[in-house]
């Protein structure tokens, strides 16, 4: 990986695959629940309605679900439900 990588645009399709899984995708709705609940970053707004986020705010946000939410302000209850949901969907630490 290199710094750029970190610098990558990606789209809602993307986010709903990273945090779900390629067999079993969150629904665009879900992912923004999720964005309610502070477990997934807000996407930078880049006009009209077009949205996306940086690869390393998702990766940060992976990470922090994994490690127990260090870092966060997401309640225990959020957080344990999306650790359980996203272990489940993409298995192991989320690597």
């Amino acid at each position: 990986m290199n710094a750029s990588d970190d610098d990558d645009l990606k789209d809602i399709g993307f986010v709903c695959r990273y945090f779900g899984g390629n067999d079993t995708p969150l629904h665009p709705s879900t992912a923004y629940r999720k964005i309610k609940q502070g477990i997934i970053p807000p996407p930078e707004e880049m006009g009209g309605r077009m949205s996306r986020w940086r690869m390393s705010k998702l990766r940060a946000a992976r990470q922090r679900i994994f490690d127990g939410g260090k870092k966060t302000e997401v309640a225990a209850p959020a957080r344990d439900s999306i650790r359980r949901f996203v272990t489940d969907r993409v298995g192991g630490g989320g690597q």
